[in-house]
């Protein structure tokens, strides 16, 4: 991921993971490597694309992560972000 002027530009893979928005999508990365990033814009990608946000699931390993995906996610869609499901693995 590069960024321009507070523009950030997804990288070949981020870029495979925010377009394919059918079916499941598992992201396995290092830390500060863009997972939230790139799940922020999937999800931005189906929302834009009419899919339901009652259909959209979203599960972390941590706490920390969920309240970071949440915490972004409200900052970019506002009132939808009540309707996504997200949660670590453990509380689902």
């Amino acid at each position: 991921m590069t960024a321009t002027k507070e523009k950030i530009e997804p990288n070949a893979q981020q870029k495979e993971c925010i377009e394919n928005i059918e079916g499941r999508y598992l992201v396995i990365a290092g830390p500060g490597t863009g997972k939230t990033f790139s799940l922020v814009e999937r999800i931005k990608n189906m929302l834009n694309k009419n899919i339901s946000p009652s259909k959209i699931l979203c599960l972390t390993f941590s706490d920390a992560a969920a309240n970071e995906m949440r915490s972004r996610l409200s900052d970019v869609l506002k009132n939808q972000t009540n309707e996504i499901d997200i949660y670590t693995y453990h509380s689902f």
